[in-house]
């Protein structure tokens, strides 16, 4: 079998990381500050309406990036046993954590780009 050539890392793809994970904050920030105007003005329709697709929209896809961390991580224990079961008790906890705390898809940009921050002090 052929190898995979390993893509080299510049300073587009950062650019790109960093404009998404910012995009998505401001995104969700933006949208808690409408949800609260609308309630402050007494506007309720409005405010329920816009929880509501934010929270369906966030759930939905906090869900699905958490399926990809099942897929993933039972990928990867399938090669290689390792660790207790404590380990794994506290893998899973805390991606649970991470992903009701609605940062599952921050938290997988920066695990999937393992030396992230190592490749753009070398660039």
């Amino acid at each position: 079998m052929e190898k995979l050539k390993t893509r080299r890392f510049t300073h587009l793809d950062a650019g790109f990381i960093v404009k998404g994970v910012v995009t998505y904050i401001f995104d969700v920030v933006t949208d808690i500050i409408a949800c609260i105007r609308y309630f402050t003005v007494c506007d309720i329709l409005w405010g329920v309406m816009t929880l509501v697709f934010v929270l369906m929209a966030s759930v939905t896809v906090q869900a699905a990036s958490f399926r990809w961390f099942v897929d993933d991580y039972t990928h990867k224990n399938k090669r290689k046993q390792t660790g207790g079961i404590c380990k794994k008790l506290f893998n899973w906890s805390a991606w649970i954590v991470v992903h009701v705390l609605q940062l599952g898809t921050i938290n997988r940009q920066v695990h999937n780009q393992k030396g992230f921050f190592l490749r753009l002090s070398y660039m």
